[in-house]
């Protein structure tokens, strides 16, 4: 739960979840684009970038719209 946890608390996450929310209320169609990856390691925006081939550029981008978390 704890992975689960900071998986969906990274910004590339919280991005893909954007991209379909217009409102605050969250249901399980706004995580269509969010991949389902296994949980066995923690992942972190760096590894999820890496993975996904993200560029800097594209990684700026995303942390200029989502904001840090606490």
């Amino acid at each position: 739960a704890v992975k689960m946890m900071s998986f969906l608390k990274t910004k590339v996450v919280r991005f893909l979840v954007s991209q379909l929310s217009f409102s605050q209320d969250v249901f399980k169609e706004k995580f269509l684009f969010v991949p389902m990856l296994s949980m066995k390691q923690h992942w972190s925006d760096s590894l999820l970038c890496e993975r996904y081939g993200l560029n800097k550029d594209e990684m700026d981008f995303i942390e200029s719209k989502i904001k840090d978390m606490d």
